[in-house]
């Protein structure tokens, strides 16, 4: 009796229209936005997304940085670095760069280089020269 019933199933599905890939694309859409929405009111907000979960692909390495890769010594002065390539320069995490650069007058300076912070060798350098004579 199963098997009719599949039948029966399968002939009426084949029979209704099938969408067309942009339409099954903005219905998809629309069901992500309305499980967020849902998500969201179970979790106690008015609107926005639901806190990510914490799968092991999307936690974040914020302890210190490992060794430098590179020999800083060789580097000239108008090299650019970057926040982890400083880090692992100074042996920081990350993320105490990234609050070190909010702080006004922090000795350590920071340039926005093509949307991206960078910090040059030769501020890092005068930096690095500055905390040994503290």
């Amino acid at each position: 009796m199963s098997t009719t019933v599949l039948d029966a199933a399968s002939e009426r599905a084949s029979e209704l229209p099938q969408p067309t890939t942009k339409q099954a694309t903005e219905d998809l859409d629309t069901l992500r936005g309305q499980r967020w929405k849902l998500a969201a009111i179970a979790h106690g907000k008015k609107r926005g997304r639901p806190p990510k979960s914490r799968d092991e692909d999307d936690k974040i390495w914020r302890g210190v940085a490992g060794p430098a890769i590179f020999d800083f010594d060789t580097l000239p002065d108008s090299a650019w670095l970057l926040k982890h390539e400083v880090a692992q320069v100074l042996r920081r995490a990350p993320g105490t760069l990234e609050a070190w650069r909010r702080i006004e007058g922090h000795p350590l300076r920071w340039e926005k280089v093509d949307g991206r912070y960078v910090c040059s060798v030769g501020a890092l350098r005068a930096y690095i020269t500055q905390a040994k004579g503290k």
